[in-house]
């Protein structure tokens, strides 16, 4: 029995010897950081373990670096998503940031919508690029970004780099896009590519615009110019409008200002037959950081001087009649160019309400907290002023205050733009519109 026991004592000691490695590690394994994919999708309403293999670090070792952090956070190697948009997480090891790998994150609405697609010139001409646009971007869901784009006959058209559709022949074509997490949602547009003129069902000849440098995207807050083509000089011949005011406005010249993200269609029509016009898209992207008080004021400046004509008729009474109807046109217009200033400047709506009446003025801006009585308030640069008191219906911008005298620039006021200035406690002044300008500083 005892020799038995002697030779399986000797047996496992052979054994031992001879299978464990010097460094005492059962199995010799690479130290590494991998992720097992280079791309996801994700829905906003799901949380996602990261797909990462880490080989003998420690967790406590590796940063993970979020390359847009209002798009997703990370927390227990979970992916949390925050809204729609692209990121990249890099996992890099602290002690040697050689070591590091990327995984880009798609993430979309737990509901994503079929896309409206079109190109931002619904109609082109041969030779010429465009961009590839959703209409209802906002509501969609999910960027363009997130699907596979086709296009029927590549003759006509071809899709280029960064969404660009460039026009070959005179044809039609369908541009289709389909959700790459999920086929069963697509969206499809027929394009037109023409090399002369185009007339419209009532026989009147399509005009034909684009943006400068063909620049179909604007920044919040930025300004992007737009041109009919074949006619150098056509300020005072047409007029402008952007059917989504909230997403952009366009100036009096015919440049859009970006508000919020999305996209809107842009207007020309001829001021003498408004069966004559013309039609793009543009798509608005970030978050403005623009000085606007100090813009509206510059904008006001430039009026300085104007006059109203015969019948009590402005430019900022007929501007304020294209958008909202031709009744306006001849009526007093204080209010109408305190609005058309901040058109001009591109103030987004939620913050400076549009108003051609002194009264509805003073009730937009209450209805947002956004009003303040002269007694308990000292205004400043950008803020506009209320006179409802004796009698009182006037409106303008504050342009300065000294701590004793209000400094304004007024429409309407001796049947011109002009600069004026009142005391702090003056009869008629009843208060001040507080646009929230704040929030878009920098």
């Amino acid at each position: 029995m005892k020799k038995n026991l002697l030779f399986i004592y000797l047996f496992l000691f052979l054994f031992l010897t001879c299978c464990v490695p010097e460094n005492n590690n059962p199995v010799d394994f690479e130290p590494a950081i991998t992720f097992t994919e280079n791309e996801i999708y994700v829905s906003l309403d799901e949380k996602v373990t990261m797909p990462i293999d880490i080989i003998i670090y420690d967790i406590e070792e590796i940063d993970f670096i979020i390359q847009d952090p209002e798009i997703l956070a990370i927390q227990f190697l979970n992916i949390i998503p925050l809204e729609v948009g692209i990121t990249t997480i890099t996992a890099v090891l602290k002690d040697n940031p050689a070591v590091s790998v990327s995984l880009k994150v798609y993430v979309e609405n737990s509901l994503v919508l079929s896309p409206k697609v079109t190109t931002a010139l619904p109609i082109m001409k041969v030779g010429q690029k465009t961009q590839l646009l959703f209409i209802n971007q906002r509501n969609v869901g999910a960027l363009k970004e997130f699907f596979d784009w086709n296009i029927s006959d590549e003759t006509v058209a071809v899709i280029e780099d960064d969404f660009t559709v460039k026009a070959l022949k005179e044809g039609t074509t369908t541009i289709t896009a389909t959700l790459r997490s999920n086929p069963d949602i697509s969206g499809s547009y027929e394009l037109q590519v023409v090399s002369g003129e185009v007339y419209r069902d009532s026989g009147k000849p399509v005009i034909f615009i684009r943006p400068e440098e063909n620049k179909f995207v604007v920044e919040a807050g930025d300004y992007l110019q737009i041109i009919i083509e074949n006619n150098d000089d056509f300020t005072n011949d047409y007029y402008w409008r952007s059917i989504n005011r909230l997403i952009a406005k366009v100036t009096e010249d015919g440049r859009v200002v970006g508000c919020v993200p999305g996209v809107t269609s842009i207007y020309v029509y001829s001021k003498t037959d408004n069966q004559l016009y013309g039609m793009m898209y543009v798509e608005v992207k970030g978050k403005p950081q623009v000085d606007y008080a100090s813009r509206l004021i510059s904008i006001a400046e430039g009026e300085l001087g104007y006059r109203e004509k015969a019948d009590g008729y402005s430019k900022y009474g007929y501007w304020y009649g294209t958008i909202f109807g031709s009744y306006f046109t001849n009526l007093h217009w204080c209010a109408m160019f305190v609005t058309w200033c901040a058109n001009e400047t591109g103030i987004p709506n939620d913050i400076f309400p549009s108003y051609a009446n002194v009264s509805n003025g003073k009730e937009n801006f209450s209805h947002r907290g956004m009003y303040h009585l002269r007694e308990n308030y000292t205004p400043k640069a950008g803020d506009i002023i209320f006179f409802l008191r004796d009698g009182a219906g006037h409106t303008g911008i504050v342009t300065d205050c000294d701590g004793e005298r209000v400094y304004t620039i007024e429409g309407n006021t001796s049947n011109m733009v002009a600069r004026r200035s009142y005391a702090l406690d003056y009869r008629t002044i009843d208060g001040y519109g507080t646009p929230d300008y704040e929030r878009y500083l920098p």
